[in-house]
C-alpha cells in the first residue's frame, strides 16, 4: 500500500478489501495469505517491499500507485491489481486502458484524458 497505516480513512479502506474478500471466502489463514506493506508514499520503502516480496513467488499482487511501479520493476510474471492509479497508461504500466496486456491490471476512478474536458471557474 503506498498509503499510510495511521491514517483511520486508509486502514478503512484496506478492512473494506479485507472484508470483501471473506465476504468471497478468501480468508487469510485458511485459503489465503494476505500479507500487507504499508509504505506511507516513500518510494525507497515501496522499492524495498518489492524486492522482499517478489522472490517469494505471490499469487498475486494488490497495489497502489507508487508500489505498482515497484512492483513493476521487480516481477513481469506475478499478476499485480492496481488501484488508486491515475494514469496507468502514461505510467507505463498497461499497454492500453481495454487490453493492458502484460502482468499489471487494475481499477482507474476518473480517466486522465477527460482533465482536459473538466470544466474550470
Amino acid at each position: 500500500m503506498g498509503l499510510s497505516e495511521s491514517n483511520p480513512e486508509h486502514r478503512a479502506f484496506f478492512a473494506a478489501f479485507i472484508a470483501e474478500l471473506t465476504r468471497l471466502n478468501w480468508v487469510d489463514g485458511r485459503n489465503a495469505r494476505i500479507e500487507q506493506r504499508w509504505t506511507d508514499a516513500d518510494l525507497t520503502r515501496a522499492s524495498s517491499y518489492a524486492a522482499e516480496c517478489s522472490p517469494s513467488s505471490p499469487t498475486s499482487f494488490f497495489a497502489t500507485t507508487p508500489v505498482t511501479g515497484a512492483l513493476h520493476k521487480e516481477t513481469s510474471t506475478v499478476p499485480i491489481v492496481f488501484t488508486l492509479v491515475s494514469d496507468p497508461l502514461g505510467g507505463g504500466f498497461v499497454a492500453g486502458l481495454p487490453h493492458p496486456g502484460g502482468n499489471i491490471t487494475g481499477f482507474v476512478h476518473t480517466d486522465g484524458a477527460l482533465g482536459g474536458k473538466w470544466l474550470t471557474c
